[in-house]
């Protein structure tokens, strides 16, 4: 097998370095060989350019081995092994463990700050370890989440990140068996966040986002509520301010909300808003008006910001008539469009956002209003698109054709969900949550099984039903 000719193409649409070379000769670049280094050296430099929180691409240079091969080498994110054995006719491609490494130096302010590594998505069984520590575990290959590597840093020093990502077959995890491939990688950007100790929480199943729900909308008033999760991980009490400002589809500042909160040492709390808007600028596929949300924190009587975070919305309702069809805003739309999968020829699932957004472009000029993410949740930037050009969505998780009827399948199936809903939950665009997709396929091409045999057929689907309660 080959692998790797050519790294996976960043989402930018280009091979980037994550480098910051201030007032280095361009000969003393050229002597600094290894990306690691560059890395490195980016890292240092760019450290202080920031007053609270801090993102910066991780996705450059990583050394990466298969565990089939001898062989490493330098791969760029995203990034899948299956990029081209998965395209072979007639062949199996590689389904197993990929190893992904770097260095990585952590200076000495970071003693004061919290150090996160944010995953968009990373197919299927994702175990990060600092210096030999293993951070976490992570089931699952569709949905985002976020590791607190803080405690296993070295300051002052350089630090030992090792990935490892699992793609091989598990009967716990879905998808089992689906009309696609499964690729195997961390195809998705990774980020690194840096936070005081004081700040909204990251490593949780939304991956950090803040929800923003719409419990009453109509063309004279929406009702709004914010819900925030705040964390002290000092080792004082502190009271903290948190405020939100909220912008209408013009940026223009249209509420200021506050709130003082107290913490004592490593608590969190909820901090929870309540508004009105008075004749919102409604969100549809013909006007896809999108509000947005700052929050902030900072300590009681003190200007400087710990923390803030931003995310958008949008404002409007709908309703399905099993009579008269689906109605958004309380006009009847017809819902046309597509099914759209996440990979493409060369590049697997690795897919830049510049494909993605050619992808959904053309699908809107196409004349679609609707479109169904087949079959498990994409990237978020998916959603940021669809937002923005009005598409309507049906996101689901990857529960397809066979079903293990254990305990761990269940559990993993409801966290898919959950993590779905909570990492999505502010986009306008989505209008369905999918539990499952083309459960009963096989009833279609085998006349010989009935829904009530299923479970019995052996290799077959083992079905029960299911109860999602979400507490979001």
């Amino acid at each position: 097998m080959k692998f790797g000719n050519k790294p996976a193409v960043p989402k930018n649409g280009k091979i980037i370095m994550d480098t910051i070379a201030i007032g280095i000769p361009a000969k003393k670049i050229n002597q600094m060989k290894t990306p690691l280094y560059l890395f490195t050296l980016s890292f240092v430099l760019s450290f202080n350019l920031f007053a609270q929180r801090n993102i910066q691409s991780l996705n450059s240079a990583w050394e990466f081995s298969l565990e089939n091969q001898d062989k490493t080498e330098i791969v760029n994110i995203p990034h899948t092994w299956n990029a081209e054995d998965a395209f072979r006719d007639g062949k199996e491609y590689f389904r197993g463990k990929g190893t992904y490494q770097k260095t990585l130096f952590a200076p000495g302010n970071y003693k004061d700050k919290r150090v996160f590594l944010k995953f968009e998505g990373s197919n299927q069984i994702t175990t990060v370890f600092v210096n030999n520590e293993k951070i976490g575990e992570h089931r699952g290959g569709y949905t985002g989440f976020v590791f607190d590597i803080s405690e296993a840093l070295k300051i002052g020093e350089e630090n030992q990140i090792k990935i490892e990502v699992d793609n091989a077959h598990n009967t716990d995890i879905p998808p089992l068996d689906a009309d696609f491939n499964f690729y195997g990688g961390i195809y998705r950007d990774l980020e690194l966040i840096v936070t005081n100790r004081i700040h909204f929480e990251l490593a949780n199943e939304a991956a950090g986002n803040i929800l923003v729900k719409t419990p009453q909308v109509s063309e004279d008033k929406a009702e709004i509520i914010i819900q925030t999760k705040v964390v002290n991980n000092s080792v004082q009490e502190k009271t903290i301010k948190v405020s939100i400002d909220i912008f209408d589809p013009q940026s223009q500042n249209i509420r200021t909300l506050s709130k003082k909160v107290q913490l004592k040492a490593g608590e969190k709390i909820s901090v929870i808003f309540t508004e009105n808007i008075q004749a919102p600028e409604l969100w549809s596929p013909d006007t896809p008006n999108l509000y947005r949300i700052q929050a902030r924190l900072s300590e009681v009587n003190s200007e400087e910001i710990l923390d803030d975070l931003n995310t958008k919305f949008g404002l409007r309702w709908f309703k399905i008539d099993a009579e008269n069809g689906f109605f958004l805003n309380g006009k009847p739309l017809k819902l046309i469009g597509a099914n759209r999968h996440q990979d493409f020829k060369g590049l697997g699932n690795a897919v830049p956002n510049s494909i993605h957004r050619s992808d959904y472009r053309t699908i809107k000029e196409m004349g679609a209003n609707f479109i169904r993410t087949a079959h498990y949740p994409q990237d978020p930037e998916v959603y940021r698109i669809c937002d923005e050009l009005g598409l309507l969505v049906w996101s689901e998780v990857p529960v397809i054709n066979d079903v293990t009827d254990t305990a761990a399948y269940h559990d993993i199936s409801l966290k898919m969900q959950r993590e779905q809903i909570l990492q999505f939950y502010n986009h306008p665009s989505v209008i369905f949550w999918g539990y499952m997709n083309e459960i009963f396929i096989r009833l279609v091409f085998n006349n010989n099984i009935t829904e009530a045999k299923i479970g019995k057929v052996p290799g077959g689907h083992s079905y029960y039903k299911i109860s999602f309660k979400y507490l979001i």
